[in-house]
């Protein structure tokens, strides 16, 4: 599948409800120039490029924001990237949609039912998947790096791993 090559020729930022801030002046003016504000999610899909789910959980009532509804909706080719939580998307409409072309290609950092992800789309060559460590600073990177080398550390010393995970897949000896 090629990409779509509809190529907008002036940057926008969709958004829905209140203007997405900027949090550095010299981002202002390109707020007050590319941002198109929606008032609902159905009026914004149709003009959208690429969704970006970072939302802290599902709507009010339960249901995934993004449905099958709404991935018909979208413009043929767009892109979904969900870095929020998992269940704000249903991941099955989603991989229909990859595989009927409608959506291109997708990036999810959060998966419906962590830490298992669908088949489908983990098998889907045009979705990028990565582990839940979209929100990681850098000092979080060090943080995990840290930790983990003081875990090997403990375990080469003869002594429990101060984390442990899985312990049930190691054998004891």
């Amino acid at each position: 599948m090629t990409p779509p090559n509809d190529i907008p020729t002036k940057p926008t930022v969709l958004h829905l409800g209140d203007p997405i801030e900027f949090n550095h002046d010299l981002y202002r003016e390109l707020q007050s120039r590319f941002s198109v504000g929606y008032d609902t999610l159905e009026e914004m899909l149709p003009h959208a490029d690429c969704i970006l789910m970072s939302a802290p959980t599902q709507s009010d009532d339960g249901r995934p924001i993004l449905r099958r509804e709404h991935f018909s909706m979208l413009k043929r080719g767009a892109r979904v990237v969900n870095i929020g939580r998992g269940t704000l998307l249903d991941e099955e409409a989603l991989a229909d949609a990859l595989d009927s072309g409608a959506v291109y290609s997708a990036g999810l950092d959060v998966h419906a039912n962590e830490p298992h992800v669908s088949a489908r789309l983990r098998a889907h060559r045009n979705v990028s998947l990565t582990s839940h460590t979209a929100g990681g600073a850098l000092e979080t990177t060090s943080g995990f790096e840290a930790l983990s080398m003081q875990n090997v550390l403990a375990v080469l010393g003869g002594k429990a791993p101060l984390t442990p995970v899985n312990l049930h897949l190691f054998k004891k000896t």
